[in-house]
């Protein structure tokens, strides 16, 4: 069911009958996804509404001392060349 139609069933029910619903399908979802929606956070704070996921920030790999060529890695630095103690 698209978001539009949930929308359209739902407008005549009363406050208890969406609270049942509410919490049928609270249960009904796994931990996870709970935490990773944001649902508690919804729930205590409906005014905040749903948060975009963050995209996922890009790591600095510089400090690997790799470098990138067209289509294959390459080490800038020789494994050999480390001295060991």
């Amino acid at each position: 069911m698209k978001v539009a139609e949930l929308k359209q069933k739902i407008e005549p029910y009363k406050a208890a009958q969406l609270r049942r619903l509410v919490v049928e399908m609270y249960k009904a979802m796994p931990k996870s996804l709970k935490q990773g929606k944001g649902i508690d956070e919804l729930i205590c704070n409906p005014a905040s509404g749903r948060k975009k996921q963050e995209a996922e920030t890009p790591i600095d790999m510089g400090f690997l001392g790799w470098k990138w060529s067209n289509s294959w890695t390459t080490r800038t630095t020789s494994i050999t060349s480390r001295r060991t103690p």
